[in-house]
């Protein structure tokens, strides 16, 4: 009997890993903005320093297991430079209650020591391999509203995203200075 329950375990599991394991972005960093994205978005112009987009997860994912999860698209002048996984937690912060962002970088990313109460996880854990930078947050906000998500990119884009705000901000600085 007890062998009967630890294999009905083991095997839900499993199916819980497979269903998060599952996310299919359709396009990878470095990547020129396709047709595919044309079609659900439109036309960019490639002269843009950033352009963003958003799409549920659960689309994206083939799975419901990511209900309130949203996935965001940056291109830096028309290459993708990022995605980004963002939960999108109310005052009740039902999506991280749930971990389901944490099991999922911690399932495809690598294991991370969240204390003996996961939900009370407040700090963030970066991967650095193979060129990639990924960066797994969650950090407890204002009035209580976890902030979590998942960032993807690697060292190019990164440099270029910094680069890209650093020019704005003086941009913006100029523009009050000159009022």
């Amino acid at each position: 009997m007890i062998k009967k329950i630890l294999a009905i375990i083991l095997i839900s599991n499993l199916f819980s890993a497979v269903s998060f394991a599952q996310c299919n972005y359709g396009i990878n960093l470095g990547d020129s903005y396709s047709k595919i994205f044309k079609d659900k978005y439109g036309n960019i112009n490639t002269e843009d320093s950033i352009s963003i987009y958003r799409e549920s997860a659960d689309k994206i994912c083939a799975s419901n297991t990511f209900k309130d999860v949203q996935v965001e698209y940056t291109f830096i002048y028309g290459e993708l430079g990022s995605i980004k996984l963002i939960a999108l937690n109310d005052s009740n912060n039902i999506v991280s209650n749930e971990l389901t962002l944490m099991k999922y970088a911690k399932l495809n990313y690598g294991d991370f020591n969240t204390g003996d109460n996961p939900r009370a996880y407040n700090y963030f854990k970066v991967w650095k391999e193979n060129n990639m930078v990924i960066l797994y947050k969650r950090l407890l906000g204002s009035q209580n509203i976890w902030d979590e998500s998942i960032y993807i990119t690697n060292n190019k884009y990164r440099k270029k995203m910094a680069g890209i705000s650093a020019v704005k901000e003086n941009v913006l600085q100029g523009m009050m200075k000159e009022q």
